[in-house]
């Protein structure tokens, strides 16, 4: 029976992958999922019903070897999260063992440093032998600097995400009762890694306490009180979270809740708006005809040189500032965040997406 093996240490390579992994299940075909300590206490990871093993991050290439050797898969699917060792260590064992490799690109951000291995004081790129990208700007980018074969698949998490959405039963609200915060958590650069001087470093307890206290005091005017749910990133450290819960009492209209849904989707369930920063889920929540704005209230947004993401992305508004973020608040009406999309073309734009990327990946097998 053939083989496929899945190299996973980051959030976003698992979440790119998985609703297609759940597809796959339905083929006779073996897996095994190695992953490493930033998937440690994911919870995606259990819903995939697979043979896992746990290796720490550390690893060498030579270990990789071994591992693969052992496997002897027909595929390997390999993270591209960029600056991740153990993703990147496989991919070039992969690669230098003759194992046929692939990954899905979850973002169109940095499409080419993802690819970026550090030798000594130099980087080369290692690319797969087929990359799923998001759009045709990216593949673009790809096809200047290598003969990689490449294939345009959209996003397939949204696909999952977007049509779970719409296949669940949603309250028509009539009260702006209830926002989503979706956390990114605090980076400071790191030596090791590879940057291109693009990247933004921001205050995310800054940011926040700027939307809590706009929020409040929108609240308190019209004498009522709202619920804000935090979705915190997977890798978001729990000082973050006792920070909020120390600083809730603060603020008397709004009531502070912990978001403890598996799937992106569940969180977006009977919301009123999605807030955030540089979160993709921005982007997919705007799929799901939810307002989303991207609080960009950091002087490092305008900084020369730094890369604004969600600029012309129709969807997700950006608010620079907090007459900017008054203006999107006072746009949001009640009421206005349920749809009702056909199944037939839900199954076309979104479930259909993924099964043919399933098919792709089963021709190269």
């Amino acid at each position: 029976m053939k083989k496929i093996c899945f190299i996973l240490n980051s959030s976003g390579s698992l979440s790119v992958v998985y609703p297609i992994i759940k597809i796959l299940e339905n083929y006779k075909i073996i897996f095994y999922v190695l992953y490493s300590d930033q998937l440690k206490k994911n919870r995606i990871l259990s819903q995939i019903k697979t043979k896992k093993i746990y290796l720490k991050s550390r690893i060498s290439q030579k270990k990789c070897k071994s591992y693969l050797k052992r496997i002897n898969p027909k595929l390997v699917y390999c993270g591209n999260n960029g600056n991740n060792e153990f993703e990147l260590n496989f991919l070039k064992s992969a690669k230098l063992n003759k194992f046929k490799t692939f990954t899905l690109m979850d973002s169109w951000t940095y499409p080419l440093r993802r690819f970026q291995i550090r030798d000594k004081n130099n980087f080369e790129y290692i690319f797969p032998d087929l990359i799923g990208v998001p759009d045709i700007s990216v593949r673009n980018k790809i096809n200047k600097i290598s003969d990689t074969k490449t294939f345009v698949v959209g996003y397939p998490q949204f696909n999952f995400n977007v049509f779970k959405y719409y296949q669940k039963k949603r309250q028509e609200i009539n009260k702006l009762t209830n926002f989503l915060y979706v956390s990114t958590p605090y980076e400071k650069p790191k030596k090791k890694y590879i940057y291109d001087g693009s990247e933004i470093f921001f205050d995310q307890k800054k940011i926040v306490n700027t939307l809590l206290n706009v929020l409040n005091t929108y609240f308190e005017k019209k004498q009522k009180k709202t619920f804000i749910t935090f979705r915190l990133h997977p890798l978001e450290k729990k000082n973050f979270r006792s920070y909020l819960i120390k600083i809730a009492k603060k603020y008397k209209n709004l009531i502070f809740y912990f978001d403890k849904k598996i799937h992106n989707y569940e969180s977006y369930l009977n919301k009123n708006a999605v807030f955030g920063i540089s979160s993709m889920m921005l982007l997919e929540a705007s799929k799901c005809g939810l307002p989303s704005i991207s609080l960009q209230l950091d002087r490092e947004f305008t900084k020369k040189g730094k890369k604004n993401f969600f600029k012309n992305i129709k969807g997700v508004k950006v608010c620079s500032n907090i007459n900017e973020l008054k203006k999107e608040l006072n746009k949001l009406k009640a009421g206005n965040n349920v749809k009702i999309i056909k199944h037939k073309i839900m199954k076309k734009n979104f479930l259909n997406k993924n099964l043919n990327i399933a098919k792709q990946i089963l021709k190269e097998i």
